[in-house]
């Protein structure tokens, strides 16, 4: 995935917080995704579209430097001497900045 196209995905994800949120303006959004949810059976919630967008932005954001180093530290089971500390607050910033509680 393109780093643009990653960006768009959090832009959508911040939009789904604030509106989550009730910011004045975003509304309208929920509301959207409300009506879009009931076309399905089962229903799905706004909060639903919103915490699966958080499960793929989670992995997606594996694409960044931290969490390719970490994942790479794990598969080539290179764990001793691995930073783990400082790549999961660098992962950590990303999921933060963007409303995802790590």
């Amino acid at each position: 995935m393109q780093a643009f196209e990653l960006d768009a995905l959090w832009k959508v994800a911040e939009v789904l917080h604030r509106a989550r949120d009730g910011e004045t303006g975003a509304i309208a959004v929920l509301e959207l995704i409300e009506s879009f949810g009931e076309c399905f059976s089962p229903s799905r919630t706004s909060a639903t579209y919103i915490a699966d967008l958080q499960k793929v932005l989670t992995v997606l954001t594996l694409e960044f430097p931290a969490g390719r180093d970490l994942t790479t530290a794990f598969a080539l089971d290179r764990a001793s001497g691995f930073d783990f500390e400082t790549a999961y607050r660098q992962m950590a910033a990303v999921w933060t900045a963007s409303g995802v509680t790590p």
